[in-house]
């Protein structure tokens, strides 16, 4: 079966249309386009590209990054999600607990940029800093024990910190990161995979729960 811009007595305005659609569903097409125009210099193209077609920011050239933390979160203008698939309900206030760890002081204005953020869609948010993977790992195993959460709507669990490897480092292990030669075996009790920081929430299962893991994920050797 033809792709649907294949058919013959499509008109070309209605090809260009789908195409551009296609091409623009995702950031990272959408940046090679914008990167084409950049390359033709259609700067006002590429503008009037991410109003009707894609939010994404595209290249940091062209944009100038903001240090804001008070994001807006807009409400959406056609709420669908009932239509195209299953969806939970998010009607208590607070919907649930939003957690945030971050171990990482020089970008302590991510915790205040998630917080603002989850604030608004209702989460009771809880921020913590400098922690070591012992604390993490016996807090979010306390919280997965606490049936009241289950009357929550949601759970969000943030974790801001450096990586290695797979795993997530505690706070002391990301001072050792940060040494000109680091030697992190002598920390490998500060480190966790990452899927374990998952699987603490494995039999917590009557609502979901989002994860967000910012920090590294290979070697820096590699």
């Amino acid at each position: 079966m033809l792709p649907f811009y294949h058919h013959k007595n499509l008109p070309d305005a209605a090809k260009k249309a789908y195409i551009l659609l296609e091409l623009t569903k995702t950031r990272k097409s959408c940046e090679i386009i914008i990167e084409l125009l950049v390359k033709t210099h259609q700067k006002e193209e590429i503008i009037e590209l991410m109003k009707g077609y894609n939010k994404s920011p595209g290249l940091l050239n062209i944009w100038n990054l903001s240090t804001d933390t008070n994001i807006l979160v807009e409400k959406a203008k056609i709420p669908n999600s009932h239509i195209e698939s299953g969806y939970y309900k998010m009607q208590r206030n607070p919907r649930g607990k939003c957690i945030i760890i971050n171990n990482e002081p020089a970008v302590y204005r991510e915790t205040h940029r998630f917080k603002h953020v989850f604030g608004q869609l209702y989460f009771d948010v809880q921020p913590f800093f400098n922690k070591n993977v012992i604390w993490i790992k016996e807090y979010l195993t306390n919280m997965s024990e606490n049936s009241s959460l289950l009357n929550d709507n949601a759970l969000v669990v943030v974790v801001i910190t450096h990586g290695e490897d797979e795993k997530v480092l505690g706070y002391d292990a990301c001072l050792e990161s940060k040494k000109k030669e680091p030697n992190l075996q002598i920390y490998k009790d500060d480190q966790m995979v990452i899927s374990d920081v998952v699987n603490i929430f494995k039999n917590f299962i009557r609502i979901p729960i989002i994860f967000i893991f910012d920090c590294c994920r290979i070697s820096k050797a590699l």
